[in-house]
């Protein structure tokens, strides 16, 4: 009976050794060297000074929790912590931490813990950006190299949203999308284009009709938006930033 005892009384040390030890290796704010992040945030750390290094911090956390909650289909409603899950407030914290210090690039981009903010970014400008694989300014470089795989928007004045959407392919092409709203249904319709970039501008060609969109980074209101603009005709504009809870 003893043997018995000492048994189930090691087995259930181990078991709390086991849940203790998973429980650190999910907090990516791990103090006890045991956390995949530490490296990362230990260089981040090293870099900045303490005080920007912790704002970075704090708005890493907000953005990864907003990820979270966006994975977990709270978009439009805030969770428990109060936070919602719309790509406009992870894209602006992840802006924020880059800001405060700049190695959370490295850390947004290559984290094991980051990665929700990667895969809530996906597919957007903002993340190449905010990984410092883009820049927006000058010869904005990597501005070709980043848009394959991205989409940009178009206006969204009522209730179905975004009316229009242009997704960039590799190899130059592109699609241009618009929302028909006639049926019972809304659809997209799609039309086959294609696209070249310089800096800071990107032509867009479809049925042998281009237009040159000027291309800009916003950040005002504390989100980061790439902004494109018809040369010719500033009301035609597509955004980074979809359209999300204003209906």
């Amino acid at each position: 009976m003893r043997f018995s005892f000492v048994a189930a009384a090691s087995t259930l040390v181990l078991s709390s050794l086991v849940g203790c030890a998973s429980s650190s290796a999910d907090d990516h704010t791990s103090q006890g060297g045991d956390s995949p992040d530490d490296a990362l945030t230990a260089t981040a750390s090293a870099s900045c000074s303490a005080t920007a290094y912790n704002d970075g911090l704090a708005h890493y956390k907000k953005a990864v929790a907003a990820a979270k909650e966006r994975a977990a289909k709270n978009i439009c409603d805030e969770g428990p912590d109060g936070s919602s899950g719309m790509i406009y407030t992870i894209s602006g914290e992840s802006d924020a931490a880059v800001k405060s210090c700049a190695a959370f690039q490295k850390v947004i981009d290559t984290s094991i813990y980051a990665k929700p903010i990667r895969d809530s970014l996906a597919g957007n400008l903002v993340l190449p950006y905010l990984t410092g694989k883009l820049t927006a300014a000058g010869s904005w470089a990597g501005l070709s190299d980043a848009l394959p795989g991205n989409t940009v928007w178009g206006p969204a004045p009522g209730a179905y949203g975004n009316m229009s959407k242009i997704v960039f392919a590799a190899g130059g092409k592109a699609t241009v999308s618009k929302l028909d709203t006639e049926g019972e249904k809304a659809i997209w319709v799609d039309s086959a284009a294609t696209w070249s970039a310089a800096a800071g501008a990107v032509t867009i060609t479809v049925d042998g009709k281009a237009t040159t969109y000027s291309v800009g980074l916003a950040t005002d209101a504390g989100a980061v938006d790439f902004v494109f603009k018809n040369t010719a005709d500033e009301t035609d504009r597509f955004d980074s930033l979809p359209s999300e809870c204003e209906a």
